[in-house]
């Protein structure tokens, strides 16, 4: 478990005079959670690109430090674009609306299955019924932290991205319910599974149509 939740942050560059409204989690080098829960919650703020972003700590870690989770589920999550980079996903199964989307990912049989199933030791922490601007998880060390499952239940975000970068999961799953969308139009595209995700299988049901995610 991280050493400290709850720090205030300093204040947005863009509006310095007011108080930080991000969630962020800053998760240690090998701290275990059973669960990362985020539930029925609203998410943007005007300048700001991201509204949910996984990523490393510090440059030094980015090769290194990865949140490594049996499971991450995006139920009825939305957003207006959505990308992931620099991952490795073992099974990835997505569908939803997307305002036109690029699937990329790069197959490759070497993408391990994670299984998180022992609890000793591990915290849990859960968000819910809850209004930020954004939310941020940052991961460091020389492996990560292990988390037994990441899910994003009902979170929408009326501004900027879902950035999910440096994870290695054993599944990820993403339902008929969620919707990504810039409203650019579907030859534009909102929804990017890049070529630095590594997958060993994967499922794609996504439907182009144009949306508009306000």
């Amino acid at each position: 478990m991280p050493k400290v939740f709850g720090v205030p942050l300093e204040p947005d560059i863009e509006t310095p005079e007011q108080a930080s409204q991000t969630l962020q989690l800053n998760l240690s080098n090998a701290s275990r959670l059973d669960k990362l829960s985020f539930e029925n919650m609203s998410l943007g703020k005007a300048g700001l690109d991201k509204c949910i972003d996984i990523t490393y700590a510090t440059t030094g870690v980015s090769g290194t430090a990865f949140l490594n989770t049996g499971k991450l589920s995006l139920l009825n999550v939305s957003a207006p674009t959505f990308q992931t980079t620099g991952s490795q996903i073992s099974q990835l199964n997505i569908a939803g609306k997307v305002d036109g989307h690029t699937y990329s990912p790069t197959i490759s049989s070497s993408v391990p299955e994670i299984t998180v199933n022992s609890d000793r030791g591990a915290g849990t922490f859960t968000a819910k019924d809850s209004t930020v601007d954004r939310i941020v998880i940052k991961v460091d060390g020389t492996a990560g932290p292990v988390v037994g499952e990441v899910e994003f239940k009902n979170v929408h975000c009326s501004i900027g991205q879902v950035s999910l970068s440096n994870i290695k999961a054993g599944e990820m799953i993403q339902d008929a319910a969620s919707k990504f969308g810039a409203g650019t139009g579907i030859d534009s595209a909102s929804y990017v599974i890049s070529s630095t995700t590594e997958i060993r299988s994967g499922v794609s049901n996504l439907v182009d149509t144009p949306i508009s995610v306000k």
